[in-house]
């Protein structure tokens, strides 16, 4: 929906047209809010080095209106995505429904590092809002046949699942001081994106030719590990899809936040890090150290 002039559907055409599109309306009023979010977070940035551009307020309103842009998008998306046939072919609502959903979960990491920054707000708290807020994708999922409400359950405890862990992850990082956002995409890669790389291994043409088409009992580890594997493989309307699979697919992301859980308070002890402080030498009281260069 906010790329809607970079499909085709630009200012330029305003005037050959009788009616103003919605998609048009809805996506220049969100992206005027959007921009408008980020102008307060620079200013919040300017004014001191201490702030964090996005707090949790900024965060979670960039959420829902990022939210509200997915959901736009996948209710307009005959407008929105005219050329989907070309992209995403005869399964377009899944792959639209799937990559949308995954970006608003990428998203929804922001209002929690913000909150394990800040600590001004519980983290625990803003975690379970910007779920819920990310669960609002669901009211536009694929229409399916059967097992709707265990493929709603099962989302909602994966987005659940992967925002306490990335919770934990981001206060071990900080709390050792390394670098958040190569952890964030080290994790992404080893979950996400690994499970999919296996699984195009072993499903090569030389594996089954000459089409590499899985049968049902065939174990693909990126509907099992990574999330968005497992967000397609629960949505699709296919014979492939296993109720038992999914389960299996919702305990891995659930054992990946005990995971991380269990790191974090395994080398974090009772709010406090526990590598060993490094001391700075005193602050010296002597009048030759405190004396300019020359003067001593």
């Amino acid at each position: 929906m906010l790329v809607t002039p970079a499909l085709g559907r630009t200012i330029f055409s305003l005037g050959h047209l009788e009616t103003l599109e919605p998609t048009l309306v809805i996506a220049s009023i969100l992206q005027m809010l959007i921009a408008g979010l980020y102008i307060a977070a620079g200013a919040r940035r300017f004014s001191s080095d201490r702030l964090l551009g996005f707090d949790s307020t900024l965060s979670i309103l960039l959420l829902l209106l990022w939210t509200g842009a997915s959901i736009a998008g996948m209710i307009y998306v005959e407008d929105a995505l005219h050329v989907r046939n070309v992209i995403y072919g005869q399964n377009q609502s899944i792959y639209v429904f799937v990559v949308g959903i995954v970006t608003v979960l990428s998203l929804g990491i922001l209002p929690v590092s913000s909150a394990v920054r800040s600590r001004r707000t519980p983290p625990m708290l803003i975690t379970m809002l910007s779920a819920a807020i990310v669960s609002l994708v669901l009211s536009t999922s694929p229409q399916v046949n059967v097992n709707r409400v265990d493929r709603t359950a099962a989302t909602v405890i994966a987005i659940v699942s992967f925002l306490m862990a990335m919770r934990y992850v981001i206060d071990l990082a900080i709390s050792r001081g390394w670098w958040t956002r190569p952890i964030i995409a080290m994790w992404i890669f080893v979950f996400w994106i690994m499970p999919s790389i296996v699984d195009a291994i072993f499903t090569s043409p030389s594996t089954y030719p000459p089409y590499p088409t899985p049968q049902p009992d065939t174990v693909m580890w990126n509907q099992i590990i990574s999330l968005p594997g497992m967000l397609y493989h629960c949505w699709s309307d296919y014979d492939l899809f296993q109720t038992d699979r999914v389960w299996a697919a919702v305990i891995t992301q659930v054992f990946l936040t005990g995971l991380a859980a269990s790191c974090f308070y395994s080398l974090r002890r009772n709010g406090r890090s526990v590598l060993p402080a490094i001391s700075l030498p005193a602050p010296s009281t002597q009048a030759s150290d405190l004396a300019p260069d020359g003067l001593a």
